[in-house]
């Protein structure tokens, strides 16, 4: 996926990747669904078509893959969870994100295919948690308005901070650093 939001971004076609790297569009396409594996000819290959390093690329996947990882461990368990608490069904939640039924019994049997971020938002707000829930391992369940007030607190802290003299600021980062290391 990583690499068809890069040449997404770039506003190029497949056709267009295909003529700056010498791959046939089936050979894009098959890498960009992962069917065929980036070998070190390809991300160079990809990299120049890109205008960016092979290092900036080879980062690029590795952070996709560590949030993949992430969402593939955390959304059976949550998806599973929320649907028994909140009294939903799949089926309800199958209508309402328009994820196919083939491939949302796949994220409840942590096999994921592909799954658009809208339809992780609509699951995230439908069953109302935070969408860090997927993708970080909490240790308990964020619900979206705590999210949102959490995000209010952050702003109105980053805005505030620098109108404390140090000592305050230092007092109140110790205070954080504390509690977030008990």
């Amino acid at each position: 996926m990583v690499l068809k939001d890069m040449r997404k971004e770039k506003r190029m076609t497949q056709k267009e990747l295909g003529r700056l790297t010498g791959y046939s569009q089936n050979t894009i396409s098959n890498h960009e669904n992962g069917v065929r594996s980036l070998g070190e000819k390809e991300i160079e290959r990809y990299s120049e078509a890109f205008g960016i390093t092979k290092e900036e690329f080879a980062l690029k996947l590795s952070e996709y893959s560590k949030t993949n990882e992430s969402l593939v461990k955390n959304l059976p368990r949550i998806l599973v969870g929320r649907m028994h608490e909140k009294g939903i069904t799949e089926e309800e939640l199958i209508n309402a994100t328009n994820i196919p039924k083939k491939k949302f019994k796949s994220l409840l049997n942590g096999t994921l295919s592909n799954i658009y971020v809208n339809q992780i938002y609509l699951l995230s707000e439908i069953l109302d948690i935070s969408i860090r829930n997927f993708f970080e391992d909490l240790d308990y369940l964020e619900t979206n308005e705590e999210y949102q007030n959490s995000i209010e607190m952050k702003e109105k802290i980053d805005k505030d901070f620098f109108t404390l003299q140090y000592s305050q600021r230092k007092e109140l980062y110790d205070f954080f650093n504390n509690l977030l290391h008990k």
